[in-house]
């Protein structure tokens, strides 16, 4: 919260400001994006540093940039599980985790669920959950960290731009998961 100050009388009294933050949350382009900020009232003088995270840098990578239109992919409920994931082991110094790209793969036609598709054509939301795993000599897990987000799952296109058939079983997308908290990673690590 800010202060401007009017004179009053010949003496100098707080009038209070506020200062809106717009604009939070923007879709990841790899540029740089900025809030939308004001005050009220209008047109106060503000001054705002954004301070990065120091010396962010991808440290595991395992799907292209950019992707492909569609991968080989498994259906959740064949597994006993219920999840799928990967193992790494990272090296480096640079261990907080920022954030987690997660590839998957559609295979809802927007024709086989005609209600659905009416209320949004881009595709439906769906809670998908990342987990963070340390695991331990034994290979054991320990929970580092968990996020459920709700995520627009795109419908699997019927055609290509040019009309043509798509000639995938599905459609590949990504979605970004952005961890607040300052989590140390170290070793050998599990996602799912």
């Amino acid at each position: 919260m800010g202060l401007g100050f009017a004179l009053l009388g010949g003496s100098l009294k707080a009038a209070p400001a506020e200062i809106i933050i717009n604009q939070l949350t923007q879709e990841y382009d790899g540029g740089p994006k900025l809030p939308l900020i004001s005050t009220n009232p209008p047109q106060l003088d503000l001054a705002v540093t954004i301070a990065p995270r120091a010396q962010a840098e991808t440290v595991y990578q395992k799907v292209p940039s950019p992707i492909h239109p569609a991968y080989a992919s498994v259906g959740l409920q064949s597994l006993p599980d219920k999840a799928l994931g990967d193992v790494v082991d990272l090296g480096g110094t640079n261990r907080f985790l920022e954030s987690v790209d997660a590839t998957m793969m559609s295979w809802a036609k927007a024709s086989d669920w005609p209600v659905l598709a009416a209320q949004n054509p881009e595709g439906f939301e769906h809670p998908i959950s990342i987990i963070i795993y340390q695991v331990n000599i034994n290979d054991s897990l320990t929970l580092l960290a968990q996020k459920t987000q709700q995520v627009l799952v795109p419908w699997c296109p019927a055609t290509m731009d040019d009309g043509s058939g798509y000639p995938y079983n599905g459609i590949s997308f990504s979605t970004r998961f952005n961890f607040d908290a300052d989590q140390l990673l170290g070793g050998k690590l599990a996602a799912s």
